[in-house]
């Protein structure tokens, strides 16, 4: 279990935060921000989430991409996401056969509105794929 103390310590965290994972957020913004958020449970709840390792084996993809590898797969990958690399996703949508891997101008955070946008494109592709693999089926 985390240890760490609300308000300054969550605060700094969720600020940290908020400036690695959002594109353009300005830092003059931030104050504002986390005040219509409970930062306090973000740091709590990302405490927890890294303190196991973010529930993952490390390596758990790489390790099992046999298993995955004939998966139709989409990869929307934020150009200046500072947690995920974008290299990674280029090498991780070579490994797969049928894959979709699309670069967006944002951050690591969701809520940019590029990254967004292409998740919601990937959805429809890999449910595209699906379906037509099921049309296409000679079972």
């Amino acid at each position: 279990m985390c240890s760490y103390s609300l308000g300054r310590y969550s605060r700094a965290y969720a600020t940290f935060e908020l400036s690695v994972a959002k594109l353009e957020l300005p830092t003059s913004e931030i104050p504002k921000y986390l005040e219509e958020f409970n930062y306090e449970s973000l740091a709590a709840i990302e405490c927890h989430y890294l303190s196991q390792n973010c529930f993952v084996e490390e390596n758990y993809i790489w390790n099992n991409l046999e298993v995955i590898r004939s998966k139709p797969t989409a990869i929307s990958q934020a150009r200046y996401d500072m947690l995920c690399m974008p290299k990674l996703a280029y090498r991780l949508a070579k490994e797969f056969r049928n894959y979709r891997l699309e670069y967006v101008t944002a951050g690591h955070s969701a809520t940019d509105e590029a990254l967004k946008e292409s998740l919601a494109k990937a959805t429809k592709w890999v449910l595209k794929q699906v379906n037509d693999r099921r049309l296409f089926s000679t079972k």
